[in-house]
């Protein structure tokens, strides 16, 4: 993880922090490695294999959220219970239209590493390109809602059957029909350039646009602090959307709180830590794009 991602992800972490917290004593290393470790263990059990897989209480959000926390933790990726969160997010990615899963479930693709993902990580990014609105800002959903004959066009396309063998497939009744997770690629190198339906869909997007301009819609800096991260990852994997960051910095330069600094959690009410944060991070994103 390079310098500057570090930061965004410091910012990131940050926002969900109180600034007036106070700073605790220094913790014995071995005492922390011991409660990542326990904390691991629980999500592994939590998401352990097992028919009727649904990620938890809110689906896919959930799911690569705990992922992520499993893979930032040392986890292998070879563990089922990882196997198991992957194959669900590569499913439920395919027709998955709201702000914060589509963020997280890119993040935790992101942090597999496998070349396979590439493809979905960018039509889910383009599904956040998207869901942008004319303020710089994102609400709960960012895309219409997808049917499932179109996710599974959407698995042929971004996930055809390979010739060399596939790691043992996950089967969930929600998988049925769809392609078994496929094996793990070590890669820090994602592609400059866009799998061919996703720069079919960025370009209809931006064809869009050109006609009615970009979304009405309301926003808030809660989801929009998760679409800023989720669509910065995704220009990881080659997806260029430099006119978003340009419009979410303006968003941020315009709405900070002349009083004090910060910046609310929509509109122009009073300034919270978390938002402050969120704002932070929309100025940090248009700095380093």
């Amino acid at each position: 993880m390079n310098g500057i991602r570090r930061w965004v992800w410091a910012l990131g972490v940050l926002s969900v922090l109180p600034l007036s917290m106070p700073i605790a004593a220094a913790v014995d290393g071995a005492r922390v490695q011991m409660a990542i470790a326990k904390g691991a263990e629980f999500l592994r059990k939590t998401h352990t294999p097992a028919p009727g897989y649904t990620g938890g209480t809110h689906g896919l959000g959930q799911s690569a959220l705990a992922g992520i926390a499993l893979l930032e933790a040392g986890v292998s990726p070879k563990d089922p219970s990882l196997q198991q969160i992957a194959q669900f997010v590569r499913i439920r990615g395919l027709s998955e239209n709201r702000t914060y899963h589509l963020s997280l479930s890119i993040i935790f693709l992101d942090l597999l590493h496998d070349t396979h993902d590439h493809g979905l990580i960018q039509v889910m990014g383009i599904r956040l390109y998207h869901g942008l609105n004319v303020a710089g800002g994102w609400t709960y959903e960012a895309w219409d809602n997808i049917p499932e004959t179109e996710a599974r066009r959407l698995a042929a396309v971004l996930y055809p059957p390979r010739k060399t063998a596939a790691q043992p497939e996950l089967r969930t009744p929600a998988a049925s029909g769809f392609p078994a997770a496929p094996p793990r690629a070590a890669t820090e190198n994602p592609p400059a350039r866009l799998h061919p339906e996703a720069a079919r869909q960025l370009q209809a997007v931006r064809n869009a646009m050109t006609v009615t301009g970009r979304r009405g819609v309301g926003d808030d800096n809660s989801n929009t602090q998760f679409g800023i991260i989720g669509l910065w990852v995704a220009t990881r994997h080659g997806l260029a959307v430099d006119d978003a960051f340009a419009l979410i910095e303006t968003r941020f330069l315009r709405s900070q709180n002349p009083t004090d600094g910060g910046w609310a959690y929509s509109g122009t009410g009073a300034s919270t830590p978390a938002m402050t944060c969120a704002g932070l991070l929309g100025l940090a994103v248009g700095v380093v794009i």
